[in-house]
């Protein structure tokens, strides 16, 4: 990175300061940048004494935010990064950055209090870290079904107003509410228009909706959870040492020998899944952040989503023309989106069809 103002004026293959960075994972258009934190909390901070609290906190929470903001400042800036072998990173194409601080130790009451983090002046409101402890993530890696729904998770989690407008015990309970209601929280439709001033403007029933939320507190939701990893435990114990003599495709049963596995937590089923996973699977450019997108929508809005193709499909204009459906899903500039169908009648060239579509994007 610059060492100088100077250099911050010239090209990154001038920077002279070397900072380090753990771990960042790109899958396409979205880049996590992870900060692995060993210190412990210890037991004095877990007794009150505010003074070590404060302490290991800074240790945990705001050196991992420093250093990752660091990086992601890097990378919207100069579109990539120069590794230590002074071989360059293109980055340009990534669209969507979160940071996240991983721990070894649980930080009960404080991860999941974002909002006083930053008042407290542990972390920059605009780089705000997911702290998660190494162990809560492990458990959440294996609870969502696919990447749209991590993702999701993130954005929502790393909201500054989530833990604001939801107060839990700890991290799985938060994230156990996401698979239940969505963890979601109705942005300021006026800082949305600020920050996207070519989104329709703001109704009333927006600004409604972002007063009327009121803070809520969520009791324990692990029962499910737990009672899924530990008959998953016993399961796999009462495998050890033994051979599955069972044909490729069969499904085996409880046993006395192999316990009944309890339901794993889900997400609520998405209307728009086959969607998410086909777009997933054909690979398209930013098709990790259009599955979160689609995703996120509510329950209802995704049945009408769901059905837009068919409805269009079956109501041609009757004068040769395809039809189109546009909707702007957006609260901030990282992850907006334009949502967009289009039909395009047998007839019509392929080419001239995909360059109208294209001045059609642009003029939306």
């Amino acid at each position: 990175m610059p060492n100088s103002e100077a250099e911050e004026q010239g090209e990154p293959s001038g920077y002279t300061k070397r900072v380090e960075g753990d771990h960042l994972i790109v899958e396409d258009d979205v880049a996590i940048i992870v900060e692995d934190k060993a210190v412990a909390v210890s037991p004095r901070s877990r007794a009150g004494e505010t003074r070590k609290l404060r302490g290991d906190l800074t240790s945990i929470v705001k050196k991992a935010s420093e250093q990752a903001g660091r990086l992601q400042d890097r990378i919207q800036r100069d579109g990539g990064i120069r590794l230590n072998d002074n071989r360059w990173l293109d980055l340009s194409h990534v669209r969507e950055i979160h940071t996240a601080a991983v721990s070894l130790d649980d930080l009960p009451g404080a991860s999941t209090t974002t909002a006083e983090l930053v008042q407290a002046g542990f972390i920059d409101a605009n780089h705000i870290p997911w702290t998660v402890s190494l162990h809560d993530l492990d458990i959440i890696t294996q609870l969502v079904d696919f990447p749209a729904e991590f993702l999701l998770y993130l954005r929502r989690r790393r909201d500054p107003l989530a833990t604001v407008m939801y107060t839990a015990p700890d991290e799985l309970d938060l994230f156990l509410y996401f698979f239940e209601s969505g963890l979601y929280v109705e942005p300021d439709p006026d800082k949305v228009r600020e920050l996207l001033p070519h989104m329709p403007a703001p109704t009333t029933a927006e600004r409604r909706r972002f007063r009327r939320q009121t803070p809520a507190y969520l009791t324990s939701r692990t029962d499910s959870l737990d009672a899924w990893h530990y008959s998953s435990l016993g399961a796999q114990g009462a495998e050890t040492g033994t051979t599955n003599d069972l044909d490729v495709g069969d499904e085996p049963g409880p046993t006395a020998d192999r316990p009944e596995i309890a339901p794993k937590p889900r997400m609520v089923t998405s209307p728009l899944e086959e969607m998410i996973v086909a777009v997933q699977e054909r690979g398209d450019y930013a098709w990790l952040s259009i599955g979160a997108t689609l995703l996120s929508g509510a329950t209802p809005f995704q049945a009408k989503a769901a059905r837009i193709p068919a409805s269009l499909l079956a109501n041609p204009l009757g004068d040769g023309r395809g039809r189109s459906l546009t909707i702007p899903m957006a609260s901030n500039r990282e992850d907006g989106w334009l949502l967009v169908w289009l039909t395009r009648p047998t007839a019509s060239d392929p080419h001239e069809f995909d360059q109208q579509s294209r001045d059609y994007l642009r003029a939306k």
